[in-house]
């Protein structure tokens, strides 16, 4: 992957990060009431990721939204 700083590049990984494993190397605050990963002034955030293997195809990922931009806790 390459482009110019600031173009998103380890976003784009730690999201396929979050999709896969419901956190990131990167980020230490990524759960259920707190978020780093999601923009300030955003009410929700999604990512998925769609890939194949051997063993068939399959699909991961992650959601949160927020009331009032406080997460929702459940």
């Amino acid at each position: 992957m390459t482009g110019p700083a600031g173009g998103g590049k380890t976003t784009v990984l730690d999201v396929i990060c979050l999709a896969l494993y419901g956190r990131t190397p990167r980020l230490n605050k990524v759960t259920k009431c707190e978020n780093e990963i999601m923009s300030r002034q955003t009410g929700e955030c999604f990512t998925e990721v769609l890939f194949a293997t051997q063993s068939g195809h399959f699909r991961c990922h992650l959601s949160q939204h927020q009331a009032r931009k406080k997460l929702i806790c459940t």
